[in-house]
């Protein structure tokens, strides 16, 4: 019995490893450092405004074709010159495909932080 126990956690173990492989340590901006603006394209796979309320970052969760995922940080008071990106973030499902440009705050993480930067949808 202690066999099939093992065989059966050595396959969890290797099947989660597939599963899980590359999408959130694929870093998506590898020559980039912390401070620049970045341009991402892909499909938006969650949109949480939890946290705009109480002045927090809305959150966008993209996958890239590369496999990487990144997460677009939109600020609860968005500037006025910024209007059009909130606009596109409150009208942002999963599925949409998207481009946003913004400051690169960590590894797969931008933030939409001035008026260069962006937020469009570009498609479904």
């Amino acid at each position: 019995m202690p066999r099939i126990w093992l065989l059966a956690l050595s396959s969890t173990i290797a099947t989660s490893a597939l599963l899980g492989c590359g999408s959130e340590d694929v870093d998506a901006f590898p020559t980039a450092q912390i401070g620049e603006t970045v341009v991402v394209e892909g499909t938006v796979t969650k949109v949480d405004a939890s946290a705009m309320p109480r002045d927090g970052d809305g959150v966008i969760r993209v996958s890239l074709e590369s496999g990487a995922r990144v997460e677009v940080l939109v600020p609860a008071r968005i500037p006025l010159a910024l209007k059009e990106s909130g606009d596109a973030f409150r009208h942002l499902t999963k599925g949409d495909r998207i481009e946003a440009a913004g400051q690169l705050v960590r590894q797969n993480t931008l933030r939409i932080a001035d008026t260069t930067n962006y937020l469009r949808r570009v498609g479904r």
